[in-house]
């Protein structure tokens, strides 16, 4: 048992005591907002990431620990952030558990807010964006798609029948045997620092937890989630790839080799939007990046973007930001 730790209270409710997680391993922190997006990318893959306030004081907070192929860390940023990750088929599902503060989630169209006591599925098959309070901490569990993908083969399951919520889902019934669990790997990870921790005993614990995970995290009543078909995945790529050029849903279902009726289907089924609104999120997200980064006009990053309309630009980013552009600049100064 780690120092200051309640095993009563986590074996009751199955919630991960949060103070000592990780204790024992040396904190990455950093107070730049670059430095801290360029290791947290070397971890978890590409994604974009600004602060709410440009003049909030950033203190960014990171442990890493490893048991096999699984990664464990604990994560802080000390002010407001919003995260994007717009690609898909990255290689790490993510399984989040805040410890402190509150997170919100927008996955496959439909937004959460999780605190202590609700765990989160980050599926690779979908983009998705967070919201991290100031005072959020959180540990997340980094799982290779190929390493669930042999789990399930050794249940003569089908990795692309995985079915995931994607909302916040609160710690009870079997996700509180896996929290349990959860919480005594970290107490074993930082008991093993010192001295490393026999191999086959590693791999026992990471099948443990890869077993307890599937019984847990999947969604029971489902036998196959909405899975994003290529032709929406190739579209993705070539928008983000022409982020800053016009682009019409013409040429957008061209390069994805089908109708652009069909591509507005497949965008609804597996997205909850239209290409068109799909791609306004990604242009906004990189628009806000840039506003709070270092651009310094809101024309130029209206038409760095392809807006051509001030107006219409600042309207649809203050719809989604709750401010106009124009403040985004003037709070980052």
């Amino acid at each position: 048992m780690r120092p200051g730790q309640s095993r009563e209270a986590a074996g009751a409710t199955g919630v991960l005591d949060s103070p000592g997680l990780l204790g024992h391993f040396p904190p990455v922190c950093v107070e730049d907002l670059s430095a801290a997006h360029r290791h947290v990318t070397q971890h978890f893959g590409a994604h974009l990431i600004s602060k709410s306030r440009h003049d909030a004081d950033l203190r960014f907070v990171h442990r890493h620990a490893q048991l096999g192929s699984l990664s464990f860390n604990t994560l802080s940023y000390g002010a407001d952030v919003d995260v994007h990750v717009g690609w898909v088929d990255r290689p790490l599902f993510l399984m989040m558990v805040p410890l402190e503060g509150r997170a919100q989630i927008v996955q496959g169209g439909q937004r959460s807010e999780a605190g202590r006591g609700h765990l989160v599925i980050l599926d690779p098959r979908e983009p998705f964006d967070l919201h991290l309070s100031a005072g959020q901490r959180n540990l997340t569990i980094g799982i290779p798609a190929e390493t669930l993908k042999q789990a399930l083969a050794a249940r003569r399951q089908d990795h692309a029948r995985l079915s995931f919520s994607h909302q916040a889902q609160v710690v009870d019934g079997a996700v509180s045997m896996l929290m349990r669990f959860t919480d005594f790997l970290c107490g074993e990870l930082d008991l093993a620092q010192a001295g490393g921790m026999v191999p086959n005993v590693s791999q026992a614990l990471e099948a443990s937890f890869l077993h307890l995970f599937l019984q847990g995290a999947l969604e029971p009543d489902k036998d196959m989630r909405r899975v994003v078909p290529r032709s929406v995945r190739v579209a993705q790529r070539y928008m983000m790839a022409h982020l800053k050029d016009p682009l019409s849903t013409e040429a957008v279902a061209q390069a994805a080799g089908i109708s652009q009726r069909t591509l507005r289907a497949h965008f609804a089924e597996a997205c909850g939007v239209s290409p068109g609104r799909w791609l306004l999120q990604q242009r906004l997200t990189a628009a806000r990046r840039d506003l709070t980064e270092g651009a310094t006009s809101v024309t130029e990053v209206a038409l760095q973007y392809a807006f051509g309309n001030v107006g219409r630009f600042s309207r649809a980013y203050r719809d989604a930001y709750g401010e106009y552009p124009s403040q985004t600049l003037t709070n980052r100064h």
